[in-house]
């Protein structure tokens, strides 16, 4: 059994990223978790010091990574 995290071509590690962002129900709701457990702490420290508009959440800052997870493309890179 191959792994989705394999560099063999199948599946590239961005292309996994990117489809878990872009998934939806469950799927979906796990990766906003995710992402909300990875960027939490570092936007409650930008928060405390003064570098985050009031009312801009943790879940807003995931939203945005899964927004641009989901529409990365090598053409938009150029």
């Amino acid at each position: 059994m191959r792994s989705a995290l394999s560099y063999d071509g199948v599946l590239q590690k961005r292309e996994y990223h990117s489809r878990l962002a872009n998934a939806g129900g469950r799927a979906g709701e796990h990766a906003q978790r995710l992402i909300e457990s990875v960027v939490g702490p570092a936007t409650s420290r930008l928060r405390e010091a003064g570098g985050l508009r009031p009312g801009i959440t943790v879940a807003d800052i995931a939203v945005f990574i899964r927004m641009t997870l989901t529409t990365d493309s090598p053409e938009s890179r150029v």
